[in-house]
């Protein structure tokens, strides 16, 4: 795939926005309103939202990450709604 066009045309719509608003699976609050967030093709990592605790050392966390191809992509945080945690890694914030 190449560039940054959404191959679901279920989830996006012609602009490459979200095309339905997001639930939290957790408690099923808004996150983000339709047509307010951009598809992106461009391979991140991005840190679980559950940390592990490294057997061999408990004082210590050890931080498992997640490779993504896709994701959704949000200019400024203040975008997603209702948003109760996140995640700051090298200064680049992560909704949980």
């Amino acid at each position: 795939m190449s560039g940054n066009e959404c191959l679901n045309d279920e989830v996006c719509d012609e602009s490459g926005k979200n095309a339905f608003a997001v639930l939290c699976e957790r408690c099923n609050c808004l996150v983000r309103r339709e047509k307010q967030v951009s598809f992106v093709a461009t391979q991140i990592e991005l840190p679980l939202s559950e940390v592990k605790t490294n057997a061999n050392n408990a004082n210590k966390q050890q931080i498992d990450k997640e490779s993504l191809d896709e994701h959704w992509y949000v200019e400024n945080i203040y975008t997603l709604e209702n948003m109760g945690f996140s995640n700051t890694v090298n200064d680049k914030v992560f909704g949980l």
